[in-house]
């Protein structure tokens, strides 16, 4: 595409530098932060809007409520509406004040919680773009009126944007990639990976799910191997597990279907170890038996 002559930002930041001092990391590392939260609070509410949109069965009905919902809150501002592209080049280029980037945050979240929840089709990508853009420039602007040299205030949306999208998605490489992407500003490498791994662990470490199911799943099993490895050998014993020579084979059956394995061992009556049966189900299933002494199989 470079090639072809189509290189262009998506975003109007390419000609913007990142001043890189001690102030405009702080700056970065604060948006990073509250943008874990704000991802938190945005997985919450989505869950918490579709357990309320479950209790309408009809589909037609359930959907209608979330557009009648999010068409009440476009009567406030119709910014809400679309993907956010024009308003978030709007957001870059100054043309908000402080409490209307406020109120189109509160907005945004609220419609994108009703929408997602309501099963609508729109999807949680580009309303992470907006809602960062928001948050980034609502957070520098707040520095700047403390007087707290951080250089560009409209450079954080950018900022804010990987860092959101990072939340939701429990993806920090892709949301920094891909910001990066649309800004085609390579000043802001550094601070788009600090703010995006910020986000992203804030939400982990509030055991907060990813909007995204292959994210979750990934994350699952991750969890469930970790644990597995960490586990110590005593919680994988089943006591009463072993059995005696008089037991019958529909109880040894039993034994090997609770510890989902087809061995199932034997002692005598002094506790040892005497031996052990493997269940097999091929053709009509056969059992056989192994004797420690002997090392023979019986059928």
């Amino acid at each position: 595409m470079w090639s072809l002559g189509f290189r262009s930002a998506l975003y109007p930041l390419a000609e913007a530098s990142f001043r890189m001092d001690l102030s405009s990391l702080m700056m970065t590392v604060v948006i990073g932060l509250v943008a874990g939260l704000a991802g938190w609070l945005l997985i919450k509410l989505i869950a918490r809007s579709k357990r309320l949109f479950s209790r309408v069965t009809s589909l037609p009905l359930r959907l209608g409520a979330g557009g009648f919902a999010v068409g009440l809150l476009a009567l406030i501002s119709t910014d809400i509406l679309g993907n956010g592209y024009e308003v978030i080049v709007k957001v870059m280029a100054g043309h908000y004040l402080l409490p209307g980037l406020l109120l189109l945050l509160l907005l945004k979240t609220l419609a994108t919680s009703l929408s997602v929840g309501s099963n609508a089709v729109g999807g949680l990508f580009t309303p992470s773009l907006l809602i960062g853009a928001l948050l980034g420039v609502i957070i520098a602007s707040g520095g700047a009126a403390l007087h707290l040299p951080s250089g560009n205030v409209l450079l954080y949306a950018a900022i804010g944007m990987a860092a959101v999208l990072a939340a939701v998605s429990q993806a920090p490489l892709m949301a920094m990639l891909m910001v990066l992407e649309m800004t085609l500003n390579s000043s802001l490498l550094f601070p788009l990976m600090i703010a995006s791994v910020l986000a992203s662990m804030v939400v982990y470490r509030l055991q907060s799910t990813s909007t995204y199911p292959v994210v979750s799943h990934h994350f699952n099993r991750s969890e469930a191997k970790y644990d597995f490895d960490n586990m110590r050998i005593a919680e994988l014993i089943i006591a009463g597990a072993a059995l005696q020579p008089h037991e019958s084979v529909g109880q040894a059956l039993a034994v090997s279907s609770l510890k989902r394995e087809r061995y199932v061992y034997v002692i005598n009556e002094g506790g040892r170890f005497w031996a052990w049966y493997r269940f097999m189900r091929f053709h009509g299933g056969y059992w056989r038996r192994r004797s420690p002494s002997t090392h023979r199989y019986s059928a």
